[in-house]
C-alpha cells in the first residue's frame, strides 16, 4: 500500500512517477487506489453524485483490470508487472516495456546534477512526493550520527539508463531510488565512482540562497558503479 499511495501523491504532484506493482497486488489495493483519486478529482470539478462519475470510474477499473499495455511507458504509468509465466512468452517489446517500468519503479524525479571539481556529484531531488525523506535529510543535515549514517547503496544500469538505489538503516529506515540518463549525465556517475561518495539534496542552491539548503552525502562503492557504468556502455554498443 505505501508504494500506491506514494504513487497518488507523485501524480497529484504531476511528477509523472511509474509504478509496477507485483502481479500478486490484490484488486482491493487497486480499488482503493482509483476510489481515492476518484474522490479527489470529484471534489475539485463536480459536486457529488454528478452523473460523469459513473462512467469515469468505470473506465478506470476497466483500465485497470485490462491491464492495457501502449507502445511505450507511459509518464504517471501504473501497470501491473508480467507473472513469470508471461515473462516466458513475452514478446521482445512486451518484455522489454516490463523491465523499464521495473527499472522506473518509485524512482524519484532529477531536478538536476552538478559534478564540481573536488566535490562529490550532487544530485538535486524533487521529494514533492516524499516527505518523509526529505524530512531525514533535514535531521541528517542537522544531527547527523556522529559516526554517520549506517546507509547501503546499490547501482544497476539498463540501457542508457543508471539507478541509484539508497537505505538508510537509521535514524529511519529509509528507501530512496533515482534514475540517471548516461546520454545527459556522464560527468557525475564517473565522479562518483572516483570519489566513492555522492551528495544529495532536496533544495537548490540555484533557487534561492535563503532556502534552507539540507545536504546529505552517502558513501558508495565506485568499483560496482565503474563496473555497472562499463556494463551499460557495452549493452549499448551491441
Amino acid at each position: 500500500m505505501p508504494p500506491l499511495l506514494r504513487f497518488l501523491r507523485a501524480r497529484r504532484a504531476n511528477l509523472n512517477p511509474t509504478l509496477r506493482l507485483p502481479a500478486t497486488t490484490p484488486k482491493l489495493a487497486l480499488t482503493l487506489l482509483v476510489l481515492a483519486g476518484h474522490a479527489l478529482v470529484q471534489a475539485v470539478d463536480g459536486a457529488p453524485g454528478d452523473p460523469r462519475a459513473k462512467p469515469v470510474l468505470t473506465e478506470c477499473l476497466t483500465r485497470l483490470a485490462t491491464s492495457p499495455i501502449g507502445d511505450r511507458v507511459q509518464p504517471g504509468d501504473l501497470a501491473f508487472a508480467l507473472t513469470d509465466e508471461q515473462r516466458q512468452s513475452a514478446d521482445a517489446t512486451v518484455f522489454a516495456r516490463d523491465e523499464i517500468r521495473r527499472f522506473l519503479t518509485e524512482a524519484v524525479p532529477l531536478r538536476r546534477a552538478v559534478a564540481a571539481p573536488d566535490q562529490p556529484a550532487l544530485l538535486v531531488l524533487d521529494l514533492t512526493a516524499r516527505p518523509e525523506a526529505e524530512d531525514l535529510m533535514r535531521v541528517m543535515a542537522t544531527d547527523n550520527p556522529a559516526d554517520g549514517a549506517d546507509t547501503v547503496t546499490r547501482w544497476r544500469a539498463l540501457g542508457g539508463l543508471i539507478r541509484l538505489e539508497v537505505t538508510w538503516l537509521e535514524p529511519v529506515h529509509t528507501e530512496l531510488a533515482v534514475v540517471l540518463e548516461l546520454d545527459k549525465h556522464h560527468e557525475e556517475p564517473t565522479a562518483i565512482a572516483a570519489g566513492g561518495c555522492v551528495a544529495l539534496t532536496s533544495t537548490d542552491p540555484a533557487d534561492s540562497l535563503d532556502t534552507l539548503f539540507s545536504l546529505v552525502r552517502v558513501a558508495t562503492d565506485g568499483t560496482s558503479l565503474s563496473d555497472v557504468m562499463a556494463a551499460a556502455a557495452t549493452a549499448r554498443r551491441r
